[in-house]
Order: C-alpha cells, then structure tokens, then sequence
C-alpha cells in the first residue's frame, strides 16, 4: 500500500494490516470495472455488425475477452476473502464522533481508491464513487461554462495568449471556488478515524495551474465533402476534458481523473 501521511499514529499493526486489505478490494473492485470496459470494446470486435474485422481479429478480441473474465472471476473472489474486514473498515471509518459528525462513506471509498491507484496508474479514471452524487458541483454545467469560457471561448492577441480581463480573471476565481469545493467534499476526512488521522485536502497554485494547462488534451479538424468530392475546411474540435454530448450531458470524467492524479500526491507521505 502507497505510504500515507495521514495514518493514525496510534494504530496498530493489525489495523495498519486491515486498512491495506481493503485498499486491496478497491482497487480489485476499480480493475474489475477496467476489465469490464475492455470485455464490451473487444465485444463490438466480435460481434462485427459491420463486417470490417476478419477471423483472426475476432478469434484475438474473443481471447482477450475469455482472459479478463478469468481475471475478473479470481478478482471475485479475492474480494469475498476481503469484504469482512473491508466492511468493518468502512464502518468505523464512518461513525459519528461525539457530535454527531461522521465522514461520508462514498468519501472513504475513494480516498482508499485514490491510495490503492498508486498500484496501477490506468485506474484513476474509476476513484471516485458515484462521480455524479458525491460531487454536487458535477451536476451542473456551471464549472463546464467556466473552463470553457476560460480555455477555449477565450479572446487572445496577436502573440497567442489570452487577454487577462476583469471578466476572465473572475472565471478563473469561480473555477478555483469550485475546485476547492471538490477537494473538501470529495476527497477530504473531516472526522478522525481508528485508522486515519481527519484528512483535509487543499489544492496550491500550481496545483490548479496543471488542471487549467491539462484542460485541452489536444485538437482535431472537421472537413465537408461535397457531391463532386470537394474537400473543405469545416471546424477544430478540441479534446478537452470535461466534455458535453449532443444531447446537452456533461462528462467531467477526464476532469475528475486530472483531479485525482493530483490528489495522490496530497495523500502520499513525503
């Protein structure tokens, strides 16, 4: 387990054992869900409905499939070897103090998600639990509208940057207010437990710095085709990392991955 700085002193061997146990079923639990993604992209290879893949194509994506199902059965099964102390974990990492406070235990499920993806890095992606419940703000477009005015539906002068306005500059307050939200409810144990000291996460000017430069992952172009096969210019299209579909639904998953990357480091002990 990836070395935390915020350990109870006072725990024990035993229960320093027990916490790295269940990081180990979160992050069985997160590969299982990786797995899954992987079976349903080589299915579509299998299922060839468009008849572009020839038999040696399908017999591989059919034999990667059959090798993540059996990955995902031993997985399984070192989960219900785990789940009782895991269960136990997550019940004391969740009781009230003396005032009735208690950490949120979809909180503590990804604060050990985000421990146990310094075992595989591809697992970020999967930390954060009920990523649309336990994250108000990724309800909503307003943190979209804002890192999009602030990265894409900027103005910029003639030497490429963007013009620093009164109007810019506030967008870039209400990102950083929102973000601050996410590391306080999201990430962060206000209550102490047996096992962990109350775990308060804040992120620092560089911090957010990374999350605004990562914001475009990059760019394509579109290109019409007319009906005498004329190709033009049509639009750039950029990748960036919360993403809104035709239908209006807002995807923060690529923000939330950024975010937990950052996170780990916030965890890890120095």
């Amino acid at each position: 387990m990836l070395k935390i700085n915020f350990l109870n002193n006072d725990a024990t061997i035993n229960q320093i054992a027990e916490l790295a146990q269940a990081v180990r079923f979160e992050l069985c639990d997160m590969t299982k869900k990786m797995n899954l993604d992987a079976i349903a992209k080589q299915a579509k290879i299998v299922a060839n409905e468009k008849g572009t893949h020839d038999e040696d194509e399908i017999a591989t994506a059919q034999a990667k499939i059959d090798k993540l199902e059996a990955e995902n059965v031993k997985l399984s099964t070192t989960m219900e070897e785990l789940r009782t102390v895991y269960n136990s974990i997550i019940e004391a990492m969740t009781v009230p103090n003396d005032k009735g406070y208690s950490n949120n235990s979809d909180t503590v499920r990804t604060v050990l998600r985000v421990v146990a993806c310094a075992e595989n890095s591809k697992l970020y992606k999967y930390a954060i639990i009920c990523i649309d419940t336990i994250i108000p703000v990724f309800e909503n477009e307003s943190l979209y509208n804002c890192l999009q005015a602030i990265h894409v539906n900027n103005d910029v002068v003639e030497e490429g940057y963007s013009t620093n306005t009164k109007e810019r500059v506030a967008l870039y307050k209400s990102a950083q207010e929102e973000l601050d939200n996410i590391m306080r409810d999201t990430f962060s144990l206000p209550i102490a437990t047996p096992y962990t000291t109350a775990l308060r996460v804040k992120l620092n000017a560089q911090d957010r710095k990374v999350l605004h430069d990562c914001y475009i992952k990059g760019f394509s172009n579109k290109f019409d085709t007319d009906d005498t096969g004329t190709i033009t210019f049509k639009s750039r299209k950029y990748n960036t990392a919360v993403k809104k579909n035709r239908k209006g639904e807002i995807d923060y998953s690529g923000l939330a991955t950024d975010i937990a990357k950052i996170v780990i480091s916030k965890y890890a002990e120095k």
